[in-house]
Protein backbone atom coordinates (compact mmCIF):
# COMPACT_ATOMS: atom_id res chain seq x y z
CA UNK A 1 0.00 0.00 0.00
CA UNK A 2 2.78 2.44 0.70
CA UNK A 3 3.51 2.56 -3.23
CA UNK A 4 0.33 3.70 -3.74
CA UNK A 5 0.07 7.35 -5.43
CA UNK A 6 -0.96 9.85 -4.80
CA UNK A 7 -2.58 8.58 -1.32
CA UNK A 8 -1.26 5.41 0.19
CA UNK A 9 -4.00 2.72 1.12
CA UNK A 10 -2.90 0.37 4.52
CA UNK A 11 -4.92 -2.85 5.71
CA UNK A 12 -7.85 -1.54 8.46
CA UNK A 13 -8.84 -3.89 11.13
CA UNK A 14 -11.59 -5.50 10.65
CA UNK A 15 -10.76 -6.19 6.54
CA UNK A 16 -10.38 -10.27 5.64
CA UNK A 17 -7.15 -10.82 3.28
CA UNK A 18 -8.11 -14.18 1.35
CA UNK A 19 -5.70 -16.36 -1.02
CA UNK A 20 -7.33 -19.30 -2.69
CA UNK A 21 -5.84 -21.88 -3.78
CA UNK A 22 -7.93 -23.96 -6.69
CA UNK A 23 -8.93 -27.59 -5.77
CA UNK A 24 -7.44 -26.84 -1.78
CA UNK A 25 -9.08 -24.19 -0.24
CA UNK A 26 -8.96 -20.84 1.06
CA UNK A 27 -6.50 -19.35 3.23
CA UNK A 28 -8.54 -16.22 5.68
CA UNK A 29 -6.60 -13.65 7.31
CA UNK A 30 -8.10 -11.45 9.49
CA UNK A 31 -6.65 -7.67 10.23
CA UNK A 32 -6.63 -6.73 14.02
CA UNK A 33 -5.51 -4.06 16.14
CA UNK A 34 -2.48 -4.60 17.32
CA UNK A 35 -3.24 -2.86 20.86
CA UNK A 36 -6.44 -5.87 20.50
CA UNK A 37 -3.96 -8.49 19.96
CA UNK A 38 -1.07 -7.30 22.74
CA UNK A 39 -4.38 -6.81 25.53
CA UNK A 40 -5.49 -10.41 24.98
CA UNK A 41 -1.84 -12.18 24.72
CA UNK A 42 -1.21 -10.55 27.72
CA UNK A 43 -4.53 -11.81 29.36
CA UNK A 44 -3.36 -15.44 28.66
Amino acid sequence: GHAKKPKPRWLMPGEVVEVEIEDIGICASPIIDEKDHTASVAAE
